[in-house]
């Protein structure tokens, strides 16, 4: 999947269910607010749910590392090729979000 999308949307919802983050693969719980990222790569529609903490460390990264939008890390592959200080956090947001209890989908 090429890094930048011919059409990309993103929008904060409210979860009515549990859902899986992309990135952590950790629970999104329901009534949590969580980004859904949506778009057309290389000719295929893609969508992607993320929490609120991967969010927020997707950020960080970008901060810190002063990426552009296009170098920022593709969707599923926040936890690939992370700084050290950056994967100690990503490590806590998994199993933070990995101990709660339900059937993410």
């Amino acid at each position: 999947m090429s890094e930048i999308p011919s059409a990309y949307r993103e929008v904060i919802r409210t979860a009515r269910k549990e859902h899986k983050c992309c990135e952590c693969r950790g629970v999104i719980q329901r009534g949590e607010k969580y980004h859904f990222h949506s778009g057309i790569w290389d000719g295929e529609t893609h969508s992607f749910k993320v929490c609120a903490d991967c969010t927020e460390l997707r950020q960080m990264v970008i901060d810190d590392c002063q990426l552009c939008p296009d170098e920022s890390p593709g969707f599923s592959c926040l936890g690939d090729d992370l700084e050290e200080w950056h994967l100690e956090r990503f490590k806590e947001i998994q199993i933070k979000r990995l101990s709660l209890k339900g059937d993410a989908t």
